[in-house]
């Protein structure tokens, strides 16, 4: 009689196969929660800068403006030197105060914005907002959205 060891090539193909299938199932499942925390994660240094910069424009008393890309954006002291009061345009004479890079796969919506622009006054109040005085940005991700909104008196909502 013949000893026989190891597997057979039906038999291991078998097993890669059951696990390739399982793996189809499995992974995007894991994968959820990555992508939920980078837009909560998005979603929370955005409202954390939006306070940041109303405390900013407050403590200045000047114009502070926050300007959305896509992908990205700044935060800015506009200090009208370039002779358009309606400018918001982060010119040489402006200071700079931050900017952020959205994370890998989040992308931000702020087109509910007059310009895509939000900006608050020497009291740090919100002065341009969108719709129903309300300021809207949205944030999505492949698994998650989000929405941030800021009213009138500059309370901040992340639904």
């Amino acid at each position: 009689m013949r000893n026989n060891h190891g597997f057979t090539i039906w038999e291991v193909m078998t097993v890669i196969a059951i696990i390739g299938i399982i793996a189809t199932f499995a992974v995007p499942g894991l994968l959820a929660p990555r992508g939920r925390a980078k837009v909560q994660g998005s979603a929370n240094n955005l409202r954390g800068d939006i306070n940041w910069a109303k405390m900013m424009a407050a403590r200045e008393g000047a114009m502070v403006v926050l300007r959305f890309d896509s992908d990205s954006y700044q935060i800015f002291v506009d200090n009208n030197a370039d002779s358009a009061p309606t400018n918001w345009v982060l010119g040489p004479e402006d200071r700079q105060l931050r900017t952020r890079q959205m994370s890998a796969g989040v992308a931000m919506d702020a087109s509910d914005l007059p310009d895509n622009v939000m900006r608050f006054n020497r009291r740090g109040l919100p002065e341009n907002l969108g719709p129903d005085n309300l300021g809207t940005i949205g944030l999505a991700g492949i698994s998650d959205s989000r929405q941030i909104q800021i009213n009138m008196v500059g309370l901040i909502d992340v639904q």
